[in-house]
């Protein structure tokens, strides 16, 4: 196993400049930020600038680089699509709550993931909902395939 995973972020303005990059991320010791992706590109270019990262112009191009795993922070309208593009791309996925809009959507890309053969995890409040509650079912058994120091870090951000 390697000893750093390599991260990628879609939708870099908002919660993942604010609090997921800096407080989860960069502190990681075995975790290293690599591409960032944003619509509004000069809020990318900025965040890019701000943690040495690489600006992506699309989510293909994040989803080409080198990196191990994604994190999405982006409207919920938008993960299912984005987890689905990811999981193609052969990335393990860490998506923002709620994972999405619906049960369906969750178990959908749940099975994704599953299929691929990669982790899938949804941050979450101390009360779960359902949706939360079906991606731990997809996330726990891949949880072993990424540093443990990470997976607690991220899983404790707020």
């Amino acid at each position: 196993m390697k000893n750093e995973v390599l991260w990628g972020v879609i939708g870099s303005g908002g919660i993942a400049r604010r609090r997921t990059i800096p407080e989860g991320i960069i502190p990681a010791k075995n975790a290293r930020l690599i591409t960032v992706f944003d619509i509004n590109q000069e809020v990318n270019e900025a965040v890019a600038s701000q943690f040495n990262a690489i600006a992506s112009h699309t989510i293909e191009e994040l989803l080409l680089s080198e990196i191990d795993a994604v994190y999405i922070a982006t409207p919920v309208n938008m993960h299912l699509g984005q987890v689905i593009l990811s999981a193609k791309a052969g990335k393990h996925i860490f998506c923002e709550k709620p994972l999405g809009l619906t049960i369906q959507e969750a178990e959908g890309m749940g099975a994704i993931c599953k299929k691929e053969g990669l982790f899938l995890g949804t941050a979450f409040f101390a009360s779960p909902t359902t949706a939360q509650r079906i991606s731990w079912s997809y996330m726990v058994p891949k949880a072993a395939s990424l540093p443990r120091v990470l997976l607690d870090r991220i899983l404790q951000a707020r």
